[in-house]
C-alpha cells in the first residue's frame, strides 16, 4: 500500500452511511419493544404534561425539558411513540444514501435522545450515550445534499464531486472520541479492584457471566484456561495501546484499523451488545484516511475508473467552520475532559464546580465517559418469576432471551437489544436492594395488565388472567462442556439457591417493592 494523502471525504461518507446502518438497527429494535418499555401499559410510562402557551408555562417547559428532554412531553401515546420509531428508521435510511445529511443527523439525534430520556432506567448504557455523542458531533460534518436518485449510492460514495473536507478539528474530536472509547475502558479495567483483569481471570468467567451470552460465546467459555489468560492480555493491549495508534503513519493505521475490526467482530459473535459493536466498527473507520478505501477499491472490485486520480486528493476545499460552531466544537472538547476528570481524576473541592457545570450538559449526552466491562462478575445468579393461582402449583414464567431452559442454547440476538432482559442481568448483581422500579413494575403489571407484556415471554403462563401470588425463585447459573452437552443435551447447570423471602399477592393495594 503505497503511501497516500490524508484526505477524508471518502472516510465521512462511509461514516455517515454506517451510522445510519446503526441508527436503522436501533429504531428497529424500539420498534420491537418500545410500547412494552415506555407506552401506556409498559413498564415506565412516560408522564404527559399539558402544556398551554403562555410565558409562565413556557418557562417551566422549559425548565422540565432541560431536566427530560424529550419529544413525547408533547405527546405519549402509544400511536406516537410506535410511529416515531418509523420515522426514526426512515431517516435512518435517508443517511444511509447521503440524502440532506445535516438535518437529517438533527433530527435523528433529537428523536433517539427523546426514547433514551423517556425510557429513563432501560436507556442507561454506554452505547446509547455513545450514539447520541457520536450523532451530535456528526452534525458539524460537511452536509452531504442533493438528490440520491441522479446517481447510484457506489457512485454517490465514490464521488468526489463536491470535494469538501471536513474540518481538522471535527476530525480531531472523532478521533479523540474513538480514543477515549478505547482508552477509558482500559484504563477502568485496570484501576478497578478486583476486576479480574490484573490477575487475568477475567476472561475465564466473561462468556459465562455475560448478561445475554451467545452460543459461540459457550464455546469459547470451554477453551482452556491458558486461551483465557491470553485473551485478556489482547483484551487490555487492544484498549491500552491501540488507541494511540489512531495518530500514526497511514501504512500502520491501516493494519490497526484491521486489528480493531477483528477484536469488534469478536465481541460482536461471543457477547449480546445491541448495537454497540456496529457503532464501534463506524467510528473505527477514523483510523483511515482516503487512500485506505481508494486501495480497498482497487483491490475489491479491480476498476481503475472508480478510483479518483491520485492529484485530485489534494484539489479539495476544507469545510469552513463559522466562529459558533468552533466554539461549540471546542467546549465540547473541554467537557470530554470534565467527564474523564470526574471519572479518573483524583477526588478535589473543583468536583463540585465541574458537577454543577455537568448538570446542564449531561440530560443531553453530548459529553459522556465509557468504562465498558470494567467489572467481571465472577458468578451467574438468575431471577425465575413464579405464579399461581392456588399456592399449589406454581408456573415459571419464561422469558425469550435470558437463560432459562437448561436445554435452550444461548440466544444470538444482536443487534436487536431485549432490554427488560437485559437490564434483569443487573436486578440479581444487588438483590434485595429496593432500587429496581422497572422491576416492581414490571410485576405489578403481571398482576394488573396480564396480557400487556405476552411479547416479552418465550412462555407466559398466565396471559389471559393474573395469578394470585407471585414469587422469586433463585439460581446459580454455570455452563456446562461439550461431554455433558453429548451426554444430556444441556447448555447450563444450575444450582438453587432459594426464595425471595416475600411473596406479592397480586390483590394488593400496596406496590411489590423488590
Amino acid at each position: 500500500m503505497k503511501s497516500r494523502g490524508s484526505g477524508r471525504v471518502r472516510v465521512i461518507g462511509l461514516f455517515l452511511s454506517l451510522l445510519g446502518v446503526v441508527h436503522f438497527f436501533a429504531f428497529f429494535s424500539l420498534a420491537l419493544q418500545v410500547r412494552g418499555l415506555m407506552g401506556s401499559e409498559g413498564i415506565f410510562p412516560i408522564p404527559h404534561i399539558p402544556f398551554q402557551f403562555s410565558i409562565s408555562n413556557f418557562k417551566f417547559f422549559i425548565s422540565t425539558f432541560h431536566e427530560f428532554p424529550t419529544l413525547f412531553l408533547f405527546s405519549s401515546n402509544d400511536l406516537f411513540l410506535q410511529g416515531s420509531t418509523y420515522i426514526g428508521l426512515l431517516l435512518s435510511l435517508l443517511l444511509i444514501i447521503g440524502y440532506r445529511t445535516r438535518p437529517v443527523l438533527i433530527l435523528l439525534w433529537i428523536l433517539y435522545l427523546s426514547y433514551v430520556t423517556g425510557g429513563r432506567g432501560f436507556f442507561n448504557f454506554q452505547w446509547d450515550n455513545l450514539l447520541l455523542e457520536a450523532t451530535f458531533l456528526a452534525i458539524f460534518l460537511p452536509s452531504r445534499r442533493g438528490p440520491f436518485w441522479r446517481r447510484s449510492p457506489l457512485e454517490k460514495f465514490l464521488s468526489t464531486q463536491k470535494r469538501i473536507e471536513p474540518h481538522p478539528l471535527i476530525i480531531f474530536l472523532f478521533q479523540w472520541l474513538l480514543f477515549r472509547l478505547m482508552f477509558e475502558s482500559g484504563l477502568s479495567k485496570v484501576l478497578v479492584p478486583n476486576g479480574g483483569w490484573l490477575d487475568l481471570t477475567a476472561m475465564s468467567f466473561y462468556y459465562e457471566t455475560a448478561p445475554l451470552p451467545t452460543l459461540l460465546g459457550w464455546v469459547f467459555h470451554n477453551f482452556p484456561d491458558g486461551f483465557h489468560k491470553i485473551e485478556t492480555v489482547l483484551a487490555l493491549s487492544s484498549e491500552l495501546i491501540i488507541p494511540f495508534f489512531i495518530f500514526a503513519t497511514h501504512r500502520v493505521r491501516g493494519s490497526i484499523f484491521l486489528l480493531f475490526s477483528l477484536f469488534q467482530v469478536g465481541i460482536f459473535l461471543t457477547g449480546n451488545y445491541g448495537f454497540f459493536n456496529l457503532l464501534s466498527l463506524a467510528l473505527g473507520v477514523f483510523f483511515l484516511d482516503d487512500g485506505h478505501i481508494e486501495w480497498a477499491m482497487k483491490k475489491i472490485w479491480l476498476r481503475e475508473r472508480l478510483v479518483q486520480d491520485q492529484s485530485q486528493l489534494f484539489n479539495r476545499l476544507h469545510q469552513i467552520l463559522p466562529s459558533p460552531a468552533k466554539i461549540v466544537v471546542g467546549i465540547l472538547l473541554v467537557l470530554t475532559i470534565f467527564e474523564g476528570i470526574l471519572r479518573f481524576g483524583p477526588t478535589g473541592s473543583y468536583q463540585r464546580i465541574i458537577f454543577k457545570i455537568r448538570s446542564v450538559y449531561a440530560p443531553f449526552r453530548i459529553a459522556n465517559v465509557y468504562h465498558l466491562f470494567a467489572h467481571v462478575t465472577r458468578e451467574r445468579v438468575e431471577v425465575e418469576i413464579q405464579g399461581t393461582m392456588d399456592g399449589k402449583e406454581w408456573k415459571i414464567y419464561e422469558f425469550r432471551h435470558k437463560p432459562g431452559d437448561l436445554k435452550r442454547a444461548p440466544t444470538f440476538v444482536a443487534p436487536h437489544q431485549p432490554r427488560v432482559d437485559f437490564q434483569l442481568w443487573f436486578f440479581t448483581l444487588s438483590r434485595d436492594s429496593s432500587r429496581h422500579q422497572y422491576f416492581n413494575q414490571l410485576l405489578y403489571n403481571l398482576c394488573h395488565r396480564p396480557r400487556s407484556h405476552n411479547r416479552l415471554f418465550r412462555v407466559n403462563p398466565f396471559s389471559e388472567s393474573p395469578p394470585s401470588t407471585i414469587r422469586l425463585a433463585f439460581y446459580r447459573y454455570t455452563m456446562t462442556d461439550w461431554e455433558t452437552l453429548k451426554k444430556k443435551g444441556t447448555y447450563w447447570n444450575r444450582e438453587f439457591l432459594g426464595f425471595h423471602p416475600q411473596v406479592y399477592q397480586c390483590d394488593s393495594t400496596a406496590p411489590p417493592r423488590y
